[in-house]
């Protein structure tokens, strides 16, 4: 540690800095490197407020299963005020995208079309507050010069981030 100290111009604080394996060790008992006087983390962390476990299916649990929990009961708020549908597509933008972008970009689990199909159905709920859809949603996505409201698409919006992210 001093050595990587000493060449790369960082420190490693010791009291905050944990060794996570990247592979379940069921019954190994963690010795690795017993004198650099790190602590394991054996379950969890929380690494800029995302979740990370070993079991790809409990991480999704724990990011994007507790951010559909808190849409669900969010929108069921939001539903309850006078918000035109063009004032629920301006809350969707500004409420919905930027609190599932932010799991989606930085969870390390696999996100697949379910996730995405329940994402557009609780944006359909917002907008149409919780009654039947009255113009099919690939219309609502459209551009406003379309003839649209410009309802966000999240798996786009996923997809444009990871041909943005992999061009840099």
């Amino acid at each position: 540690m001093t050595e990587f100290a000493m060449v790369s111009g960082l420190k490693v604080n010791r009291q905050k800095t944990k060794v996570f394996p990247l592979a379940r060790l069921a019954d190994r008992p963690y010795t690795a490197l017993p004198d650099v006087g790190l602590t394991w983390e054996t379950k969890e962390f929380r690494y800029l407020g995302i979740r990370i476990e070993h079991w790809e299916q409990l991480q999704y649990d724990l990011n994007m299963g507790r951010v559909l929990t808190g849409l669900h009961n969010s929108i069921a708020l939001w539903n309850k005020l006078p918000l035109s549908v063009i004032g629920m597509v301006a809350v969707s933008k500004m409420v919905v995208v930027p609190r599932c972008m932010y799991v989606l970009q930085n969870s390390m689990c696999d996100i697949g079309k379910k996730t995405f199909k329940e994402l557009n159905s609780l944006l359909v709920s917002l907008v149409w507050t919780g009654k039947r859809s009255r113009v099919k949603q690939e219309t609502l996505k459209l551009d406003p010069l379309e003839g649209g409201l410009g309802l966000p698409d999240l798996q786009l919006y996923l997809l444009q981030y990871a041909a943005q992210w992999s061009m840099e």
